[in-house]
Formats: structure tokens, C-alpha cells, sequence
């Protein structure tokens, strides 16, 4: 088996809440969830809880969540199987000089009659090591990927991540006033994947659902980028006057709203006639179920009309913090990462972001189980960036020094982009390395802003200097 290539193992909800679970070790198992059980309750409560008062999460009550998570998903021999395949491919993965590791994929598919295990949040499952360590799946290490599957349409076509310009739609709606400037850091976001000649920015300003219905079966995007409000099971949009008398009797009626609640299901036939490779609902709640037992969700909707790719909110997150996520998110699909390793490495960022957490301990904030991904071919949307010339009279780094990783102390070759054992960044694009990692703002080499982390200076509470901008203005 290739390693290099990763390992999937993939778990199935099926109706009556049985379980499947497969991997490419050739392991299989069939389990059920117990919705008998304590930890079936101690889900339900704890997951309102996270969904009403995010403000309040601490890691503790986040760790309780996942390990009741784990508890339901991996108890008896579905759990056995999958233990026994992360032991192998942890044995296997042992090489400190590669560069890229391989990934260990958990995807997790969910039937149509399964839709109650699906509003789950099973973006916080926390993976215990033992009685008090663990770690959690989505992201907090490294070489593991964790996203939901929509069930595969084999009629899709093949993604054609060479074809050039690449079309992004970005269409802000209901977006709120004075807020134009976070749509223009997406746009510029997104431009910086490619030159001009090899993105294209569309955009959709303010359009209601049948404007933007059309736009999307005349200018057929690549991306459809959705900024604007999401309330739960649906998109909030401008609303079509039918006629002179309606628009008139709005103006005269101050009860009468300007903006009308496209549901989930409706919103799933703006892709009838035409389907993105990817769409983004860039929403406070685009993925937000009215309850746990709500079978209505904005992006399962969209997942399930046959979008390779759909990524969604499933909480409330705030314009800065979603705009951390967005920056992150683009830059790794500009570098030809496929989207769910684009969306781990966003959930990373907001997990780890001293300003999003307040100062709290890393992954401490629901902010990291916020960002919902749903894919039926997990496959890079637009091929890797050519790497930038030397800047001039750079010494290329020699493979045989090494350099010290400020956050771990782990010592490591100079020519490594990250620490592999924090993931601590060091290296700047243009190649250059920095001479203080955790604390220069800027690359010495090209000035380009630092876009690792904020992490904490080793051995000290000293804040790290702002980088909230960075990767915008590089």
C-alpha cells in the first residue's frame, strides 16, 4: 500500500443508527449507536450548550463533548478496527526527515435516512490517548484530516483543476452596511491564489434568489462564494417585489421586511442547472440546524445536489474571525491543497490564534469545530502555485544545518518549512528563513508578512505582535 498516498478509513451511518466502518487496511466492522446510552444524553446537553453560549466553552467541557463523541462512534468493534489501523499507520509514519507526512482521513458518510446523526457536531470528537491526554480530531494533529462525505454522484465529471482562468463568483447578500471592506479582503483573498490571467473574481452584488439563480447558469463558476446572514435551515436574501403594488405597499408598511429566509431545499435548486466545483456559504449560521434532530441543513443541502464541495458555518463566528478562516482556507487551495486539508489547516489557525481565544489555552474555542466541510471528491481545486525565484543574493539553506524551533525546541534542517512537531512555521514563501520565527512580523528577505500562527514566545506570557492582516498584503 502507498503510504505517501495517506490512509481513508471511512464510517457510514446508516438508518436505525448502525454503523459501517472500512479502511484501506482492508479492516471492516458494523457497530450501532446507543441513543440508550449516558453518553446519547450527555451529547445532546453538551452540544446546545457549545451551539448557545460558545462565549462561555472552556477545553474542558469541549474535551467532555469529544470523548462522549468518541464513546458513542468507536465502542465495541467499530472502535477495536479503527484502533488497531491508527496504531499500524502510527508505526508506519515515523520518518523525521520527510517533508509532508502522510494523512490519516477519517471520512465520515452519512446516509439520507441518518440525517439526526448527521446534525451532530462531530467536528469536536476527541481522540483519548488515555485517562487524561488526548487530542482532537479535527485538526490538532497534523496528519490527520477529519470531513464529512455527501453520498458520491458517479455521473460527476472529473475536476479539471488545470483549467484556466479559474471562475470565482463572490456574491454578498443582505451583507451588512459599512461591511464592504470584508468583501473586498475575500476578493482579494482569492486573488492572490493565481495571477490574473489565472483568476477571475465575478461579482454578484446584493442579488436576489432568482438573480443569482440566473447568474450562476450564465457565468458557471468554478467557486461560488456566499457572503451575507444564515439564520437556522436557511440563507437570508433580498426579496423579489412581484410586482409595482408589492413594492409600493413595502414602502408604505415599515412591518413588511426587505429580506425574506430562502430554506434550506430551495437553496439546493440554485445548482439545477449548473454545479460549482466548490461552494463557500461565508454565513453566520449557514450550517446551522434548528435542533439536533432537525433534518434541514443549508450545506447537506447543497452537499446533496451533487457539489463536490461545500463548506459552511455551523455556528455563529464573528467577520474577523471568519475572514481568519477564509485567508488560511484560500491560501492552501491556491497551493493545491484539496479542500478538506484546506479547511483542517483553517481550523488550525482558529484554534490557535491568541486574539480569536482571548489569551486562553490553545483549542479552547468552538471557534475550530465552527467550519463544517461536506465533499463527494476530495481533490485540489486549482493546481499548486509555482514557487517564487530566490530573492536576490539568498543563500539557498543546506540540507545539513540545522535550526531551532523557538515554540518546542526541537532542532530541525534548515531547509524545512515547519516544525514537525509543533507545526510551527518558519520558512517564508520567497524561501528565506526568519532569524527570530516566533516574533518577526516580517521576512528580512521580500518584507512579506509572517503567515504562521500567533504562537507564544517560549519561556515567556509575552503577547506575539499582531498578524491579523497577514496574507492579505502579501
Amino acid at each position: 500500500m502507498a503510504m505517501e498516498k495517506g490512509i481513508v478509513c471511512t464510517i457510514s451511518f446508516e438508518p436505525m443508527h448502525r454503523i459501517l466502518y472500512s479502511d484501506d487496511y482492508g479492516r471492516e466492522a458494523e457497530g450501532r449507536i446507543d441513543t440508550a446510552s449516558l453518553s446519547w444524553r450527555t451529547v445532546g446537553v453538551l452540544a446546545k450548550w457549545v451551539r448557545d453560549y460558545g462565549d462561555r466553552i472552556t477545553r474542558e467541557e469541549l474535551e467532555l463533548l469529544g470523548r462522549h463523541l468518541y464513546s458513542l462512534l468507536l465502542a465495541g468493534p467499530v472502535g477495536k478496527e479503527f484502533s488497531a489501523s491508527f496504531k499500524v499507520f502510527g508505526s508506519l509514519n515515523t520518518d523525521a526527515s520527510a517533508t509532508y507526512k502522510p494523512r490519516f482521513r477519517v471520512e465520515l458518510r452519512f446516509s439520507p435516512e441518518a440525517l439526526e446523526l448527521a446534525n451532530l457536531p462531530w467536528e469536536f470528537m476527541y481522540i483519548p490517548q488515555d485517562e487524561i491526554t488526548g487530542f482532537f480530531l479535527a485538526g490538532e494533529r497534523h496528519d490527520l484530516v477529519l470531513t464529512r462525505l455527501a453520498p458520491l454522484n458517479p455521473g460527476l465529471p472529473p475536476l479539471q483543476s488545470a483549467e484556466r482562468p479559474l471562475r470565482v463568483m463572490v456574491a454578498s447578500c443582505r451583507h451588512p452596511e459599512g461591511a464592504s471592506s470584508d468583501v473586498e479582503m475575500v476578493k482579494t483573498t482569492i486573488l492572490s491564489m493565481g495571477t490574473p490571467d489565472q483568476i477571475v473574481v465575478l461579482e454578484s452584488e446584493d442579488p436576489d434568489f432568482d438573480e443569482l439563480r440566473h447568474q450562476i447558469e450564465t457565468e458557471r463558476p468554478h467557486i461560488l462564494h456566499i457572503i451575507g446572514h444564515g439564520e437556522p435551515g436557511g440563507l437570508i436574501m433580498k426579496r423579489k417585489f412581484r410586482s409595482d403594488a408589492e413594492r409600493y405597499a413595502h414602502s408604505v408598511d415599515d412591518d413588511l421586511s426587505d429580506v425574506v429566509t430562502i430554506a434550506a431545499e430551495t437553496v439546493r435548486s440554485l445548482f439545477d442547472t449548473h454545479r460549482p466545483h466548490m461552494v463557500f456559504l461565508h454565513a453566520c449560521d449557514g450550517d446551522s440546524a434548528p435542533s439536533l434532530t432537525s433534518i434541514f441543513s443549508t450545506a447537506r443541502e447543497v452537499a446533496y445536489a451533487a457539489v463536490p464541495a461545500v463548506v459552511a458555518m455551523q455556528y455563529q463566528i464573528s467577520v474577523q474571525d471568519a475572514l481568519e478562516f477564509v485567508t488560511t482556507f484560500y491560501k492552501e487551495v491556491g497551493d493545491g491543497q484539496p479542500v478538506s486539508e484546506a479547511v483542517k489547516e483553517g481550523r488550525r489557525r482558529l484554534a490557535l490564534n491568541q486574539q480569536a481565544t482571548g489569551k486562553r489555552r490553545d483549542w479552547s474555542t468552538r471557534l475550530f469545530g465552527t467550519p463544517v466541510v461536506y465533499v463527494q471528491r476530495d481533490e485540489p481545486l486549482v493546481m499548486a502555485r509555482l514557487a517564487p525565484p530566490p530573492a536576490p543574493g539568498r543563500v539557498p539553506a543546506q540540507e545539513g544545518n540545522l535550526k531551532k524551533c523557538r515554540r518546542c525546541g526541537t532542532m530541525v534542517p534548515d531547509h524545512i518549512v515547519c516544525c514537525r512537531k509543533c507545526g510551527l512555521r518558519f520558512k517564508c514563501e520567497c524561501g528565506a528563513t526568519y532569524d527570530e520565527p516566533a516574533t518577526d512580523c516580517f521576512c528580512g528577505e521580500c518584507t512579506r508578512a509572517v503567515s504562521q500562527p500567533p504562537w507564544p514566545v517560549q519561556g515567556g506570557d509575552a503577547a506575539v505582535p499582531d498578524r491579523r492582516t497577514a496574507g492579505f498584503g502579501a
